[in-house]
């Protein structure tokens, strides 16, 4: 092999290994940043943590169990209820900018909540509502005040 030769092969062997490496961690951990973890993944996590970080008796982790399990239902309807403030924004805000639109531009706006409300589906599981305006699409009526 000529010496010219032997510089570019190195490279691209550690190009090759760079890649590989990259592809197996994506596929790796892909799922793990893909989607957040559920209410019983977090209240497993967060019970596996008490007990082995405070050594928890079995009649402790008897005790702590239904606790966790009553803090977890409540932080998971503070999600639903900010995700329902976050969509009546984002209505309010479709509904104030679809007056300002021409008609085309009014169906563009409805299809790009249709597609984020596609791509949030699984993000935000029981979130069932299309972002946007409620009933109409962007030039529907706005949605009722708190």
């Amino acid at each position: 092999m000529t010496t010219k030769l032997k510089p570019w092969l190195f490279i691209s062997l550690i190009f090759i290994a760079g890649v590989l490496t990259g592809g197996a961690l994506t596929v790796g951990y892909s799922s793990h940043f893909m989607k957040p973890p559920g209410a019983e993944q977090m209240q497993h996590r967060w019970m596996s943590m008490l007990v082995q970080r405070l050594n928890l008796t079995a009649d402790q982790k008897a005790k702590v169990t239904p606790i966790v399990a009553d803090s977890e239902n409540q932080i998971q309807a503070v999600r639903r209820d900010n995700m329902q403030t976050v969509s009546q924004i984002i209505a309010k805000t479709n509904a104030q900018i679809a007056v300002i639109l021409t008609p085309d531009q009014k169906a563009e706006l409805d299809k790009m909540s249709k597609e984020m409300m596609e791509r949030n589906r699984d993000r935000f599981p029981g979130h069932g509502r299309q972002w946007g305006p409620r009933g109409g699409g962007a030039g529907g009526p706005p949605p009722p005040e708190h």
